[in-house]
This record gives C-alpha cells, sequence and structure tokens, in this order.
C-alpha cells in the first residue's frame, strides 16, 4: 500500500474514533449511556413528506426507527432530499445481485413487507455480506483499504450504479443496516456498523450534491459490474 493510501486511511480511522466516542473499553457495543446521552441530544432532520410514493413512505418510517444516532439521522434525510431530487422516479432494474445479502432476498421474497420482521441467523455473516456488496457497489475511483472496504472521504467522480432512483436503489442498501443494528442488541451500535453508516452518509451527501446540481448522470448497464 502506498503512502497516500495509508494516510488516507488513517485520517478515516482517526475521524471513526470520533464517531465511536462514547464506547466504554473492553466492551464491543460500547456505553450504552454515554450514547443514549449523545442520542438525545441530536436534532433529527425532519424530512419534507409531500408528494411521497407509499414505498417511500412505509421504508421511512420503519428506516427512521432504527437508532437515533446522528450519521444514520443524517443518512436517511440526504435519501429522502435524494429521491426528490430524483423525481420520485424508480428504476426498473434491480442492484446487482453479486455479494448481496441473502436478507435482502429474503424481504424481497415476502413482498418487500415493512410490518413483517426480517430474521438475521447471523449478525457477523450479515455485517461481512454488507461490506463486501457495498464495496461492490462502489465506484472504481473509491479507494479500498486492507480489508476491502471504502475509505470515506477519499476520490471523486460518477457515482455509476449508486446513482439509481427509487425502491431498487440505495434504499436497498439501508435495509440490511437497519436489520444489522437491530440484530446487534448490544445496547451501543459496534464499530463496524457505525464505520458503515459513516461511509453510506457521505456517498449519500455525493450522490444528492450530483443530483441537485444537475450532475446527476443516471446508471447504465455498462455499470452493472
Amino acid at each position: 500500500m502506498g503512502q497516500e493510501a495509508a494516510a488516507a486511511i488513517a485520517r478515516n480511522n482517526e475521524t471513526l474514533s470520533i464517531v465511536c466516542t462514547g464506547q466504554t473499553e473492553g466492551t464491543e457495543g460500547g456505553s450504552a449511556g454515554a450514547q443514549s446521552e449523545e442520542h438525545e441530544n441530536s436534532d433529527a432532520p425532519q424530512p419534507d413528506k409531500t408528494d411521497w410514493p407509499r414505498w417511500m413512505a412505509e421504508e421511512y418510517e420503519l428506516l427512521s426507527s432504527a437508532t437515533p444516532d446522528s450519521d444514520w439521522l443524517n443518512a436517511i434525510s440526504s435519501w429522502t432530499s435524494l429521491e426528490r431530487a430524483y423525481g420520485f422516479k424508480t428504476s426498473t432494474i434491480g442492484l446487482p445481485k453479486t455479494a448481496r445479502p441473502s436478507e435482502v432476498s429474503q424481504w424481497i421474497k415476502f413482498g418487500r413487507s415493512t410490518r413483517r420482521e426480517t430474521q438475521v441467523t447471523s449478525v457477523e455473516k450479515l455485517e461481512a455480506a454488507w461490506w463486501k456488496w457495498w464495496a461492490f457497489l462502489s465506484p472504481e475511483w473509491r479507494m479500498m483499504d486492507q480489508e476491502g472496504r471504502p475509505v470515506t472521504g477519499e476520490g471523486s467522480g460518477e457515482w455509476g450504479i449508486l446513482a439509481h432512483p427509487g425502491a431498487n436503489g440505495i434504499a436497498m442498501v439501508l435495509l440490511p443496516l437497519l436489520w444489522w443494528r437491530k440484530a446487534e442488541k448490544t445496547g451501543g451500535a459496534s464499530e463496524s456498523w457505525l464505520r458503515a453508516v459513516h461511509d453510506i452518509a457521505w456517498v449519500l451527501k455525493g450522490l444528492l450534491s450530483a443530483a441537485t446540481s444537475k450532475k446527476y448522470v443516471p446508471f447504465s448497464r455498462n455499470d452493472m459490474h
């Protein structure tokens, strides 16, 4: 790994250490009390729900109930703004199934129900599958760390397959993050989950910026790796 990549990963790790403050040493999930206090003080962005399609209203209700973590709330807020920028259109082509967590297939099989609890048999397997799928979906210009995970805040370019509007788009990547967090049941979120949310929040801001600045380049079949 070159010096530039190593430095970028170091900067990212510093950011993560800030995101994860409040965790108690020696525990995976950290201090529930410290995180709860932070969550109570966080201001949840209130989205404009005008003209929302039914699928979006239902998924927002589900996603916004996951955790009051500020990065998560910001990610959900950016997602709702992004769908509005897309004009609430939905692509008929789904995201690639390669490396997709089995829980997503399970959810689709049962009619995309937001009322039925999606079963997670292994948090560790879902975590590994989510990161593998996320890395696969990421554009080639994104830098990867030694674990093959995208480095937040580095690089720029077109978003490729992630510029995918509607019910078959990036909302499909947010849902397994919700199931992962609920399945942890540790009081505080794991460092890996916080890092995943931090990264997808950054990507959503980038997608929103591109969409609102008329630089939106919709995905094509060539983006389907």
